[in-house]
Formats: C-alpha cells, structure tokens, sequence
C-alpha cells in the first residue's frame, strides 16, 4: 500500500514537471512569435510608406536589400570593411595594452591616483574630435592618425574601470590572502584579478562603444576610407539606400563586438555565477 501511494506521488510530480515544461516551451514560442511579428510589420509598414518618400530623404527595405546586393557584388562594402576592422583592431589591441595595465596601477597606487586621477576623468568626458586637428598634424592623413584617434577613443573607458574595479576590491579578501602568507603576486592573481572582471568587462563593452565612433569619426574627418568614407560618399551623392546599408553594418558590429566582450567576461568570471540571485 505505501509502495503505490510512493509511486502515484511520483507519478503526479512527473506529470507536473512535464506539464510545466509543456507551458515553458509554449510561452518561450509564443515570446519568440511575438517578437518577429513586431519586428514583420515594422519591416512592412516601413516598406509601404517608405516607398512613397523622396528618395533624397530615406528609403525602403527592397532598396536598400538591392543596395546590399550590389555592393557586395560591386566590392564596394567588402574592402572597406576590412580596412575599418583593421584600423579598429590595432586601436583596441593597444588600448589592452596601455589601458589594463596603467588602469591597474591608477587603482592600486593611491598616489599616482592622485596625480593622474583627474586628468584621467577630464580626458574620460572631453570630446575626442578635438585631438583631430593634432593628429592631423603628427600622423598625417593616414592609418596611423585613424588607430590613435580609436585609441584615444576607447581607452579612457578601459583605464577608468579598471582603475575602478582595482579600488573596489575586497580588504578583507585581501587580507586573508596575505594571512595564509600569499605574495603580491598571488594576491593580484587569485584575488584581485577576478575581482575587476566585471569592471574589466564593462570597460571593454565602453571601448568597442567609444572605439567604433571613434572610427567612423576618424574616418569622416582624417582619410575619407573605410566605411566611414563609404558613408560620407553615399551621403554626398544622396544615396540614402546605400546610408542604410553602412549603418546596419555598423550597428551589427557594434553588436557582434559587444556579444564577444560578453562572452569573454562570462567565461573569464564563470565563478561568479554561483553567487548571482538572479
């Protein structure tokens, strides 16, 4: 009698997991439906009344698709975007370089805080664009003046949370480290280092932020290449459907590099999950 009323119990809760299961599977598909509807009928209704618009003033998802298409088959999007990512690579391997170290420091020696602390959140809002004029001047119309304008772009953002999150470490963590006889080393590696992953994170997400419009700056003002060139081109001749190609591509990178950063931070700080709540 007790064997079945165990198994009946068992039976139930199976039941109600499946259940469950069935209800989280229907409200993560009925989620996913609604969100590509949304975004179906803003693709139409931008279709419809966008094809009615002058052409000098916007454009409509066919156009601009077809824009796409010659582009690509043109050549005209593909080496641009390999120079952008070049000259957008350089710019953020050194902000790695100087910024995580120097942000290390900044945090970790009170002094040299004191010294170069304002200058470093003066330089973190100022607007970039006006080290061009300088840049021009120094590196000339070249890459080399595009990499430092990106690098001035994104590393402020880098230097800033690191500093931030080396501040913001633990005492007493520290301090037990030290007990247990631990070196600096030890310490800056087993303590403090996962400590700044989610500041390192958010300064990388910052970076590639700053750094991409750092880029498309650059490249509006310094050299007329890359896709920025492309975009100043296509606004000149009012080519609008062309306009939109760019800036979709530039939004999706934008977004690849910000999932990448995610990524790294996640698997850097794959420890911490065991402590979120949420």
């Amino acid at each position: 009698m007790l064997d079945r009323t165990r198994d009946s119990s068992a039976e139930g809760g199976d039941r109600r997991a499946q259940t469950e299961r069935a209800r989280l599977r229907w409200r993560t598909a009925l989620s996913s439906f609604s969100i590509l509807a949304v975004y179906v009928g803003l693709v139409a209704a931008w279709q419809v009344f966008g094809h009615d618009v002058n052409r000098y003033f916007s454009s409509y998802p066919v156009a601009i698709v077809r824009a796409a298409v010659d582009m690509v088959a043109t050549g005209a999007l593909g080496p641009p975007l390999l120079n952008s990512l070049g000259v957008l690579g350089a710019g953020f391997l050194l902000t790695l370089l100087i910024g995580v170290p120097c942000g290390f420091a900044v945090g970790r020696y009170k002094t040299l805080n004191e010294i170069v602390g304002p200058i470093i959140t003066a330089l973190f809002v100022a607007p970039r664009e006006v080290f061009i004029p300088l840049l021009v001047l120094w590196f000339g119309l070249t890459d080399s003046s595009r990499i430092v304008f990106v690098l001035l772009s994104s590393l402020f953002p880098m230097l800033y949370n690191v500093a931030d999150g080396v501040r913001n470490v633990s005492a007493s963590h520290v301090e037990v480290a030290r007990a247990y006889g631990a070196s600096e080393w030890t310490v800056t590696k087993e303590v403090v280092f996962p400590s700044i992953v989610p500041f390192l994170g958010v300064g990388v997400k910052q970076a590639i932020g700053r750094g991409l419009t750092g880029l498309v700056a650059a490249e509006f003002f310094i050299g007329v290449s890359g896709l920025g060139g492309e975009l100043q081109k296509a606004s000149a001749f009012f080519r609008l459907d062309k306009v939109f190609v760019i800036i979709f591509v530039l939004v999706l990178l934008g977004f690849v590099l910000s999932r990448a950063g995610d990524m790294a931070e996640e698997r850097l700080g794959a420890w911490r999950k065991t402590e979120r709540a949420y």
